[in-house]
């Protein structure tokens, strides 16, 4: 990746405190590769065999935006992480590696940190708890374009999906795919209220 790499995402940890690394969204073997992970319950980025970390607990079960940057040109690095509750306090870091973060040919995993291989490909040193909107970009993002991201902005709006396998499937983000667990953004309570607003239009009472 000759422009950098930056990941981000969403996430609630149960565990954050465990010692042994829990990856989040990793592309790497042995020293090859980057890492986005938990380690020591602070949140940390690998690259070869350096690392960058906050260096303070990421708080279990609340949620939080993190995010980390890899610029190649100069070889910087930074790792965000922000409450996206409790009043939104941050913690960053910052760095500088001389690593080619390259091994494109490796698998990108989410909420894992390597692949055993025990006559299949099996996940190990899983992440605890959720993850919501994980993305990777093939270049470092500025500050500006974190910030959107943390403000919940579409990232089509910073060129839209590409596709660099053969298929050349390129194109812009439509929807998001949904599923049961309760994202960042649902207020309880005013769910409670639409749930049964709902069953009161719909339902007949005996």
């Amino acid at each position: 990746m000759t422009g950098g790499v930056t990941s981000q995402a969403c996430i609630w940890p149960t565990c954050p405190n465990l010692e042994n690394s829990r990856g989040i969204v990793v592309r790497r073997a042995g020293d090859r590769g980057y890492s986005l992970c938990v380690e020591s319950g602070a949140l940390t980025l690998k690259i070869g065999d350096q690392s960058s970390s906050t260096e303070v607990g990421l708080v279990a079960k609340r949620w939080h935006f993190i995010a980390a940057i890899y610029d190649a040109a100069s070889g910087d690095t930074a790792v965000q992480s922000r409450l996206l509750e409790l009043g939104g306090q941050g913690k960053d870091a910052s760095g500088s590696v001389q690593e080619d973060v390259g091994a494109t040919e490796l698998a990108l995993l989410i909420a894992a940190g390597g692949l055993l291989d025990v006559g299949r490909p099996a996940p190990t040193d899983c992440f605890r708890g959720k993850i919501e909107h994980p993305r990777v970009f093939n270049r470092f993002l500025t500050a500006a374009e974190l910030n959107a991201l943390a403000d919940d902005s579409d990232p089509g709006a910073m060129g839209g999906l590409v596709d660099t396998g053969p298929g050349a499937l390129s194109g812009s983000i439509v929807n998001y795919p949904m599923r049961g667990p309760v994202g960042y953004r649902l207020d309880p309570e005013a769910e409670v209220d639409r749930v049964f607003e709902l069953l009161r239009d719909t339902v007949t009472w005996l």
